[in-house]
């Protein structure tokens, strides 16, 4: 039925205040776990250029023997390689106009400081799909800035990367990005016989990053049910605990952000 005459709605009056809530709501993805799981052992970088030395063992010889009393007449020298990454500098910007700073906004104190997170955020995520990618490291020339070398580049053992890939790696002076190989759909003997790989050449691996359709996949692997257990699961990150022959590894999803650059997008596909 209508409304009495001059009854007065909320429709009608000028003076009725807005509903607008303090809280702001963000949906995008804010986990970056590669940089956040990165143990720099303390090491300051202090200049564009990051150098640090590796060295490795000599392949184990069960056969030899010494003879009692022989002199060595032979020697064997371990040598270090010198390699080296370069610091990327990257920037977001923003402008405030100083009379937003003085209108009273929802939820806001400061805009320009509540700009300064946001750009904060989005350069962490920006470093995780950079550090996490397969990316050439580059000297800074003309317009171009310097850049540097995601993990996937680095990686030139314990790998699977399919019919045509090839390994980029560290050579002379940068990091080549790795050669994409064929794709092939993501099994359980790809990602076993990458991880004993690694730890019959010194390797301790500790976490493997998917994407999330990759987890799907790795979810229904044969024989994994009873090796593997929740650590948590949120909305943008889920960690499992995988039990295999060769050690304890976080099966970590990476957040959406960076599914582009996801660790086995080298040569494999979901379906």
């Amino acid at each position: 039925m209508a409304a009495p005459t001059n009854t007065i709605v909320p429709a009608g009056v000028a003076g009725n205040r807005e509903d607008l809530s303090n809280l702001i709501e963000r949906v995008a993805p804010e986990k970056t776990p590669f940089c956040s799981n990165i143990k720099g052992g303390g090491v300051k970088v202090t200049a564009t250029r990051h150098e640090w030395q590796t060295e490795t063992l000599a392949t184990p010889d069960a056969a030899s023997a010494q003879v009692d009393g022989d002199d060595t007449t032979s020697f064997e020298a371990n040598t270090r390689t010198r390699v080296a990454n370069r610091v990327q500098t990257k920037k977001r910007a923003v402008v405030v106009a100083g009379i937003q700073e003085a209108v009273d906004s929802a939820g806001v104190a400061s805009e320009m400081a509540r700009q300064k997170l946001i750009k904060g955020i989005e350069l962490k995520r920006d470093f995780e799909a950079r550090f996490i990618g397969n990316f050439a490291s580059s000297e800074e020339s003309g317009s171009t800035g310097r850049k540097a070398a995601g993990a996937l580049a680095w990686a030139t053992s314990n790998v699977s990367r399919g019919s045509g890939g090839a390994n980029g790696g560290y050579s002379g002076t940068d990091c080549a990005a790795a050669t994409n190989g064929t794709q092939r759909t993501f099994t359980k003997d790809i990602m076993d016989a990458v991880i004993q790989s690694g730890f019959n050449n010194g390797a301790t691996f500790s976490q493997i990053y998917m994407s999330a359709a990759h987890k799907a996949i790795f979810a229904g692997f044969a024989g994994l049910a009873a090796n593997r257990y929740a650590i948590y699961t949120i909305v943008i990150t889920c960690i499992s605990k995988l039990n295999n022959w060769f050690n304890f590894i976080s099966i970590c999803n990476k957040t959406r952000c960076i599914l582009k650059n996801n660790a086995f997008k080298n040569n494999i596909r979901t379906s």
